[in-house]
């Protein structure tokens, strides 16, 4: 039997799990012999074949980025069958420069090792170390946006950038969410079906978790958010997962994916 290709994009959450020494410091390579949610959910199943690319500290912008360089320049048509999104806490206004992703699929051409992201899955990429692009100036490598409700009037959050400090406005909200719907749009054209959930309760903008057909039909998934899970301690590390929350964040994802993905 055929194995269903899969395109799995994530932030730092798909990555393998996070550990951390005596010392709450990363481990040397603490977490790259670890297994990822991804991994841990369709590596054993005969009937997918999965890619992974994380994406730490992005989201929807990068995933499109990445998505749409790769259907329209690197046959990803015919190299894919689904796509699976984990959505991440938004709006990150950040994406990747072309130099980078020129570099990025260079190596995916070659079958390169500088963004493997783990010693078990061969097709786990990771861009955690790749240059960003900012929205300001061409010098920032990381557009680093935090919340100041303390600092801002009443009613009116705050975001400090290098760059310097601008206003919440609804576009900024509204962005990450447009950019969903291009993603899913061009997942449509390409008539790949994608599957998108939630991670983060804290995320101010997202999407309901949905399976989205190539027909562009949505039909609604119940997938709960997944941070709970490493609200508790014994499941954390650095605000990550570690190896027994990457097992039971697994655990309960497992038997809603390969449900949906498999029909």
């Amino acid at each position: 039997m055929e194995k269903i290709k899969i395109l799995a994009f994530g932030c730092s959450h798909s990555l393998p799990a996070f550990e951390v020494d005596e010392d709450n410091k990363y481990g040397e390579n603490s977490n790259f012999f670890n297994n990822s949610i991804f991994e841990l959910i369709f590596d054993d199943n005969e009937r997918f074949d999965v890619t992974i690319i994380s994406c730490s500290g992005q989201g929807i912008l990068s995933y499109y980025q990445i998505l749409s360089r790769g259907l329209g320049n690197h046959n990803w048509a015919d190299k894919f069958d689904k796509i699976v999104v984990q959505q991440t806490t938004e709006p990150r206004w950040m994406f990747y420069s072309n130099v980078a992703l020129d570099k990025f699929f260079r190596e995916l051409e070659i079958g390169g090792n500088e963004y493997k992201a783990s010693a078990k899955n061969k097709k786990h990429y990771s861009l955690c170390h790749a240059t960003y692009n900012g929205l300001y100036d061409e010098d920032i490598f990381k557009m680093e946006f935090q919340i100041r409700q303390s600092q801002a009037p009443k009613g009116v959050k705050k975001i400090d950038t290098k760059a310097g400090s601008i206003r919440y406005s609804p576009i900024f909200f509204e962005v990450p969410v447009f950019y969903y719907e291009k993603f899913f749009d061009l997942c449509c054209r390409y008539r790949k079906p994608v599957l998108s959930y939630n991670f983060c309760h804290k995320s101010f903008t997202h999407c309901e978790p949905q399976y989205r057909l190539s027909d562009g039909s949505v039909q609604p998934v119940e997938i709960p958010y997944l941070d709970s899970i490493i609200a508790d301690k014994k499941f954390k590390a650095r605000d990550h997962a570690n190896s027994l929350g990457v097992e039971r964040i697994a655990e309960e994802l497992k038997p809603r994916l390969i449900n949906i993905l498999a029909g």
